[in-house]
This record gives C-alpha cells, structure tokens and sequence, in this order.
C-alpha cells in the first residue's frame, strides 16, 4: 500500500511506508478517534461517507464548536442524528479549507484502517 505525501493539521507529514513520521502516541490517537467515529456512524446507521465522516470527525475531536454543540443535543437529547442532518451540519459549520484538511485525514485513516 503507497501514500502519498499529506499534511495532516498544518504538522504531520504521512509519507510513503518506511518513512510513516507519526509516533506511537500519534497512531494511538488517531485509530482511537477512527474507532469513536466509526461507533457513532453504526449506532446512528449513518453512511461511513467521507462527508459524514468528517462531521463525526469533528464532533469527537470536539474542534468546532458548532458542530460539537449541535451534535451533543442530537445524541445525547434527540438522540436521531440523520445523514440529512449531518449533511447539513458539514454546510453550515465546516469551511472549505476545513474540508480540504478533512477530505485529507479521512483519507489516510481509511486507508490505515484496511
């Protein structure tokens, strides 16, 4: 399996095998994230899309607020978290270079994940 370079977050580089820089402590983080994630795709039995992804992503990661906020009511209150509702979250809260950066990781965690 090749990688190519990517930037992950502005700081990690993720290369070709042999050359991976993520430490353990890193890897660790990340697959546990993936995990979270994939936890709440199958509970809510919302598609493992990149864009769904991505907002659960940014939910666990708790790194935009909106989405954190809006999210926490749906699973923990209303407990129904809809693709619809998900697409629309990624609308309205995720700006297009958090997009790009996002499309970037989901990439890579799925990859590592085969």
């Amino acid at each position: 399996m090749e990688f190519e370079q990517t930037q992950i977050r502005g700081d990690i580089v993720l290369q070709s095998p042999g050359t991976d820089s993520l430490n353990n402590e890193q890897r660790e983080v990340a697959f546990a994230t993936a995990r979270k994630v994939l936890s709440f795709v199958s509970t809510f039995d919302t598609p493992p899309t990149p864009e769904v992804y991505e907002v659960w992503y940014r939910f666990v990661e708790g790194s935009n607020k909106d989405v954190v906020d809006q999210l926490t009511f749906a699973v923990n209150v209303a407990k129904v978290v809809t693709t619809e509702h998900l697409i629309d979250l990624r609308t309205q809260f995720l700006t297009s270079s958090d997009q790009q950066k996002m499309s970037e990781q989901v990439s890579l965690e799925l990859r590592a994940a085969r």
